[in-house]
């Protein structure tokens, strides 16, 4: 259990870290992406496809390069998608500003942070 000072400094730098440029934009992204009904269309039909294509595989059965093409013709029409390609975009810049402030909490705690905050996850 956290100190109650510390808790509370901890929920008030989560506030302000979602306010931040780079996760605005992320979760307006995504909001933008999960509301494209030609995208969530593409990728819930990606989905079911190899969610069947792994369950027949469990199942023993042998997966044709034929079954598969679609499949990755499908995938590739998702990657060319313009909304999925800003999301991504915009993940990866979300992800790169995230590795940075975590660079920056080792500094100042001079302790490697984002490999100790794994070792706590694995953990719980």
């Amino acid at each position: 259990m956290l100190d109650h000072n510390l808790e509370k400094t901890v929920r008030e730098f989560a506030v302000w870290l979602a306010q931040t440029q780079p996760l605005v934009e992320l979760r307006k992204a995504q909001e933008q992406l999960e509301s494209d009904a030609e995208a969530q269309h593409l990728l819930s039909e990606w989905e079911q496809k190899q969610q069947e294509l792994l369950q027949r595989q469990r199942d023993g059965q042998a997966i044709s390069v034929a079954e598969i093409t679609p499949l990755r013709q499908l995938q590739n029409q998702i990657r060319a998608h313009p909304m999925v390609i800003t999301y991504n975009e915009i993940r990866r810049q979300a992800q790169s500003y995230l590795t940075d402030l975590c660079a920056e909490i080792s500094q100042a705690l001079q302790v490697d942070w984002e490999t100790l905050s794994q070792g706590v996850s694995e953990e719980s």
